[in-house]
């Protein structure tokens, strides 16, 4: 008699799990820039729009210049038809065949599983919301030109709130930007960026009195590619195009020997350390998802030492100054569960599909403007911290 997969692994009790967690869940490191909404439906369909919670500004009080006026008035309305976000479907699917090994042994398997899964729906909702403070042209910019930023910076583009920043939660860097910071220091030869005191405490760094975070989901501006360095026996000429949308630090590798079309490769965008696709097929051209780059091979035999290098620097960064509460995740507070069988391979399979819908307020609920400020900005002269 063969096994079911409910008699290893039961959805309900993994979903259940999920739900606990995510009504906590910690998006930006728990910062006061996001309020989480766990209201989201299920029935809610990819691309539908839904309203976001709002109080409009209600402007100004009327002067009444006569003590005969019985007019009803200006009639305000509350909230805004302009605060709506689009719902997205994600999901993770995994392959419980070791699961249920692990099941039938004395580990509890749903409450580690539970925590990776409540971690991957954050990481989809901090990568939305990025995404939307960056391209969404919702919030105000400063442009700092290509002048490295400094405290000076961040205090000028607070200016742009007009008296509306009562209370600045969080800052978003590229990494680049985060090494910057940390060489701005005070008269006194003290760092600006403070660190955390101990390993023990959340690993949140304070620049201007913020929280800082760091992503290299933020988009770089004016990037370009250095020349293609090449190596090995006799390498056919590899040379990029295109507009590089962060930096990066390429190496292509010839993996199998061959013509153009024949030969194989892969590429590493962070010098070698790891690499995103491997056994790949070499031909006139290859875009490398994400980067805004383009590969062009050159006709020729490659042979399996051949190596292309190339850096791609940025010479304007962007920075994000948010006020606690200028951000909506709404997510669906019961991702669901679904099984099936797998019929490629021997295993059964879990996917786990959540709904959200992510929001950069345009003007903050009962103000008038949005609460996030970009900066546009350069960086102080770096070492190579790729």
């Amino acid at each position: 008699m063969s096994n079911n997969i409910n008699d290893f692994f039961v959805p309900e009790v993994l979903a259940a799990g999920i739900a606990n967690g995510i009504s906590g869940m910690p998006v930006f490191m728990g910062s006061r820039a996001v309020i989480v909404d766990t209201s989201l439906l299920t029935n809610e369909s990819t691309g539908d729009k839904i309203k976001i919670p709002y109080m409009s500004h209600l402007g100004d009080a009327e002067v009444i210049t006569s003590s005969d006026d019985d007019s009803e008035g200006t009639v305000d309305n509350v909230g805004s038809d302009k605060e709506e976000a689009t719902v997205k479907q994600a999901r993770k699917v995994i392959d419980v065949t070791k699961w249920a090994r692990t099941a039938q042994g004395k580990n509890d398997p749903y409450p580690r599983m539970s925590g990776q899964c409540i971690d991957v729906v954050r990481r989809a909702v901090e990568k939305e919301l990025i995404t939307d403070i960056f391209t969404s042209g919702l919030p105000l910019e400063f442009d700092g030109g290509t002048n490295p930023i400094d405290i000076d910076m961040v205090v000028d583009a607070q200016t742009m709130f007009e008296g509306e920043d009562t209370d600045v939660a969080l800052m978003v860097v590229h990494p680049k930007v985060m090494g910057s910071l940390r060489k701005l220091k005070d008269e006194n030869g003290h760092p600006l960026l403070i660190e955390p005191k101990s390993l023990t405490d959340a690993q949140v760094r304070y620049f201007c009195g913020a929280p800082v975070i760091q992503s290299r989901l933020i988009g770089v501006d004016t990037a370009a590619w250095s020349a293609v360095t090449e190596a090995g026996t006799s390498p056919p000429d590899l040379t990029l195009s295109g507009t590089p949308t962060n930096t990066f630090s390429l190496r292509v590798e010839i993996t199998t020997g061959g013509a153009r079309g024949t030969a194989k490769f892969r590429y590493s965008l962070n010098g070698g350390k790891t690499w995103i696709k491997s056994n790949i097929t070499t031909a006139a051209t290859y875009v490398m998802p994400g980067t805004g780059t383009t590969l062009n091979f050159a006709t020729g035999t490659y042979v399996t030492d051949n190596v292309y290098t190339a850096t791609c620097s940025a010479s304007v960064y962007r920075t994000a100054i948010c006020q606690a509460g200028s951000m909506v995740a709404a997510v669906n507070g019961a991702p669901e569960v679904w099984t099936n069988t797998n019929h490629k391979k021997p295993s059964y399979e879990v996917g786990v599909h959540w709904w959200f819908a992510n929001h950069v307020y345009r003007a903050m609920p009962g103000l008038t403007l949005p609460g996030v400020v970009t900066i546009k900005h350069g960086i102080s002269t770096l070492s190579n911290i790729r």
